[in-house]
């Protein structure tokens, strides 16, 4: 492979896991906020036991689901 080709593996890859991470924070974050205004938990149960386990399934369904749709819109080859 040449030094293009590796480029933009590594353009795609960093878009994938970037978009992937950034969803997953932001619906983590939109979730542990709801949460937080309806029930008044205390903030370590809330990080601990909401925000992380939310951003990390939506971050692993980014990861497996957004490549199709990015490269639907464009953002990746």
């Amino acid at each position: 492979m040449n030094w293009k080709k590796h480029c933009s593996t590594a353009n795609t890859v960093f878009v994938i896991v970037l978009a992937s991470l950034i969803a997953g924070v932001f619906w983590g974050s939109v979730v542990t906020g709801l949460i937080r205004y309806f029930f008044r938990p205390d903030d370590d149960i809330v990080m601990q036991w909401i925000w992380l386990p939310v951003t990390i399934v939506i971050t692993i369904w980014g990861l497996i689901y957004f490549p199709k749709h990015l490269r639907k819109v464009g953002w990746i080859a």
